[in-house]
């Protein structure tokens, strides 16, 4: 049977971030999809970062 994930938080913006801390800790064990920007580029930490 193939893996499943307990926790997917998507998007890497501060409550996404938040959200990944609470989860470890609890030792689930979170997966982070990170958000695109508007032009399609990466951007770690999300709309925070581009205000």
């Amino acid at each position: 049977m193939a893996d499943t994930e307990k926790v997917v938080i998507i998007g890497s913006g501060p409550a996404g971030w938040t959200a990944a801390i609470y989860a470890a800790r609890a030792n689930l064990d979170p997966l982070v999809f990170p958000g695109k920007a508007a032009g399609g580029d990466l951007v770690p930490g999300g709309q925070l970062m581009l205000t």
